[in-house]
């Protein structure tokens, strides 16, 4: 902008000059210019060498990638805290409603088993109940519930990349039917998923990359059914991505989501066939240093329709924290 009205004044200035001379117009308007191309230039090599930056920092965190694998050190246990949120509506014979709050907290300890696998035996600590306690098949006081509760014991092995063998469960002789069949879901996940749910990839995986797993719900669905389900059949299938490497509290973790949405058919003892159609969207934060979940965070959507003759919805809210200690 300066260059322009700097060269004006000279023209008219040399315009009105008696003396007016071409040449000295040439020279003025060249004096001029040399400092704006220099600028110019400068403008260009900065703005060039900041892009190269920029793009030197984007190939590098683009080709950023990591073996998602288990390496747990034996001497230290993990503590995982689950805090669930959830509303059931049930329509039909029986017309309820129902808000709970639980948490949940269990303790991981370790031992080196045979060819690389590890030894791990889970033990519920803590567990609170808050909310509707008192429904169709579930214990009516919270306390008698969080003793029974706590003589949970889940035990079995896994290798590094969460394969699991013997997963069994012990001690749930006394839960109520709901509980019974969430702790029965838990163990099965572990059997059928992988440790923790989790399941790992064979490859290195960077920013973007998706793999999958898949679940049969047979299992899941007669164990949560007490008894009034049977014939379950569906599988749903898993897909997990990586959204980012993130650092968490000084921890460098794998931001992965997780994504269920499917179907599953089930006989009825009240008669008829029924319908579960399942949603579930979360994400959970993985330690690189050793694959043990840091945080998650997970919303899950259920529909269960029996026979036409019941209906029962499910929203859940799902948050877990970790410590290793």
């Amino acid at each position: 902008m300066s260059f322009s009205f700097e060269a004006q004044g000279a023209i008219r200035l040399n315009l009105k000059s008696q003396t007016f001379n071409p040449h000295n117009l040439l020279n003025r308007v060249m004096y001029l210019e040399r400092p704006l191309k220099g600028s110019l230039e400068t403008l260009m090599n900065r703005t060039l060498l900041t892009l190269v930056a920029v793009s030197a920092v984007a190939l590098s965190h683009a080709q950023e990638s990591h073996k998602l694998r288990y390496a747990v050190d034996v001497a230290k246990s993990l503590s995982v805290t689950t805090t669930s949120s959830t509303k059931m509506a049930f329509t039909g014979p029986i017309e309820q409603t129902m808000e709970t709050k639980t948490t949940l907290v269990q303790s991981y300890k370790f031992e080196k088993g045979e060819e690389g696998w590890w030894k791990f035996n889970m033990a519920v600590t803590d567990f609170k109940l808050d909310g509707d306690a008192g429904m169709m098949g579930m214990g009516a006081d919270p306390e008698s519930m969080a003793a029974a509760v706590k003589k949970v014991k889940l035990f079995g092995e896994f290798n590094d990349m969460g394969k699991t063998r013997g997963v069994k469960m012990d001690g749930d002789d006394n839960l109520d039917m709901m509980t019974k069949g969430t702790f029965a879901s838990i163990s099965e996940y572990f059997n059928q998923v992988g440790f923790m749910s989790s399941h790992f990839p064979e490859e290195e995986v960077a920013v973007g990359a998706k793999w999958k797993s898949q679940i049969d719900m047979a299992k899941i669905m007669e164990a949560n059914g007490g008894g009034f389900l049977s014939n379950a059949q569906g599988v749903l299938p898993i897909e997990y991505e990586l959204l980012a490497f993130e650092d968490v509290n000084g921890t460098k973790t794998a931001k992965v989501q997780v994504f269920t949405d499917g179907k599953v058919t089930f006989d009825s003892q009240m008669g008829g066939g029924g319908t579960m159609s399942m949603t579930s969207k979360g994400t959970a934060w993985i330690d690189l240093a050793t694959g043990l979940p840091v945080k998650s965070d997970t919303k899950m959507a259920n529909n269960i329709d029996i026979g036409g003759q019941m209906n029962i919805t499910q929203e859940l809210s799902i948050v877990t924290t970790s410590e290793v200690k």
